[in-house]
């Protein structure tokens, strides 16, 4: 229907008046002036568009009202109800409204037009949370891609208005190596064979990997200078073995590889005069094969710098003790990283990171010394890469264990080294509500003197992300 169009100069009495003299009427009560009034539906949105226009917001509820009355999924008549209780600043009954709205919304851009009014709702309702939802939902039906930019600065403002932040990864993933278990059946130590064969479950078994990674955070306090959160995590990851596998290894069974994760933390970011600090603590807890399997506990401090204006500095340090619910002797850890991050829109966004880790235990096979570097890129977002962004990772590792036993000790202890590759597809035309999939494919390869962890890995995994 074609809405009649209504000067703003025009008072609500004398539209009243032009709109019954001039439109086919309808079975519509509205009360003016104490005479009874009848009025078509298009003429009464009109009226109620004009209210609004002219801050008479009780007036356009009530003709919303009777619209309502007239057919409850009238989506117009919602809407304009919710704008009528966001002028009279009752934003929890405009937000009920702005989700009949959207619900009952005519069309794509109706019910663009009814999610961003919900956002703005929730909002005013001190309800950010559910403000980020709305806005990921007009996501699904803006009517103009360049509206996207704007929408996307909106939700981060929302982000870090919320105390409550959430996070959610999933995956499917087809691997050689589920079991991280070693690429041959011989038991070598720096090529002798002195031990014999390694058993089936020892051996790479492939199959097929799925994991679900979920975080929620809650901001206790905040000030200029800094926040505070408590956070919890929950990791999970099952497998399905390859017919293979089985073969290999009969008594392994998918339940045997199950892994489970929680973790609680509390962590606290100040503001520096130069950058910032970060420290916190976390308590974790895993399990495997559906057996609880250790306890963990860290400690960590962090320092980020800017370097110049397109560059991030950070330096961390630390601390953990793991104890295991078999009865192994403890582990006691530090680990001391640095991380350099640089923009740029010549060359993209890269990422260089070292770390240096000790871990020391009464258990010499866990006792060991480890050293990490990595470099990540990406292509700064353009034209090029806006249906599908990559991102590459490099890296290499090497570890140490001094006193390392398998029955007998070994000769100088074991050396690993380690080299491992990944890319991921970001597939950003197939976003929906800004949540896109990605492809990855990772390989690693790891070359040790003691052949039980001489291991080869290639895997190819599907998930999905949030695009901001």
């Amino acid at each position: 229907m074609q809405i009649p169009i209504v000067a703003q100069t025009d008072t609500i009495p004398q539209v009243l008046r032009r709109l019954i003299a001039g439109s086919c009427l309808m079975a519509l009560p509205f009360a003016a002036q104490a005479e009874d009034l009848r009025l078509s539906a298009d003429a009464a949105r009109a009226l109620a568009l004009q209210a609004l226009q002219q801050g008479d917001p009780a007036t356009a509820a009530q003709i919303a009202q009777g619209l309502l009355q007239r057919d409850p999924d009238d989506g117009m008549a919602h809407f304009t109800l919710a704008r009528a209780f966001q002028q009279m600043r009752q934003p929890g009954k405009g937000r009920r409204s702005a989700r009949l709205a959207f619900r009952h919304a005519g069309g794509e851009t109706d019910k663009f037009h009814a999610a961003q009014l919900a956002a703005r709702l929730a909002v005013e309702d001190n309800s950010p949370t559910a403000a980020q939802v709305w806005l990921r939902r007009s996501l699904l039906h803006v009517p103009d891609p360049r509206m996207r930019p704007r929408i996307e600065k909106d939700y981060r403002i929302l982000r870090q208005l919320s105390p409550w932040q959430f996070g959610l990864s999933l995956s499917l993933a087809p691997s050689s190596n589920l079991n991280n278990g070693a690429d041959s059946p011989y038991s070598l130590i720096d090529g002798v064979p002195v031990v014999g064969y390694l058993s089936g479950s020892a051996q790479a078994l492939s199959g097929l990997r799925a994991s679900a990674d979920a975080s929620v955070s809650y901001r206790l306090s905040q000030s200029k200078s800094q926040a505070t959160r408590v956070s919890f995590r929950a990791f999970g990851q099952r497998v399905h073995l390859s017919d293979e596998a089985r073969d290999i290894a009969p008594d392994v069974s998918n339940g045997d590889l199950a892994f489970n994760y929680l973790e609680l933390g509390l962590n606290q970011q100040r503001k520096a005069h130069n950058g910032g600090w970060a420290f916190g603590a976390a308590l974790g807890q895993s399990w495997s094969g559906g057996e609880k399997y250790q306890q963990s506990k860290r400690l960590h401090l962090s320092r980020h710098l800017p370097v110049g204006d397109a560059s991030l500095l950070g330096l961390t340090g630390q601390l953990e003790h793991i104890r295991h619910d078999s009865g192994l002797a403890d582990i006691h850890g530090l680990t001391l990283s640095t991380r350099l991050s640089h923009r740029s829109d010549a060359t993209g966004d890269w990422q260089v990171s070292l770390s240096l880790k000790t871990e020391d235990s009464d258990n010499a096979n866990a006792a060991r010394n480890r050293v990490d570097g990595q470099i990540n890129w990406s292509p700064r977002k353009s034209k090029a890469t806006a249906m599908i962004h990559p991102t590459l990772s490099l890296g290499a590792s090497w570890q140490h264990y001094a006193d390392f036993t398998v029955g007998l000790p070994v000769p100088g202890g074991r050396e690993d080294e380690t080299l491992f590759g990944q890319v991921e597809f970001t597939l950003q035309a197939l976003d929906y509500g800004g949540f896109v999939p990605s492809l990855r494919v990772q390989a690693r390869k790891t070359d040790s003197n003691v052949s039980r962890y001489d291991t080869r890995e290639t895997t190819v995994s599907f998930g999905i992300k949030s695009a901001f």
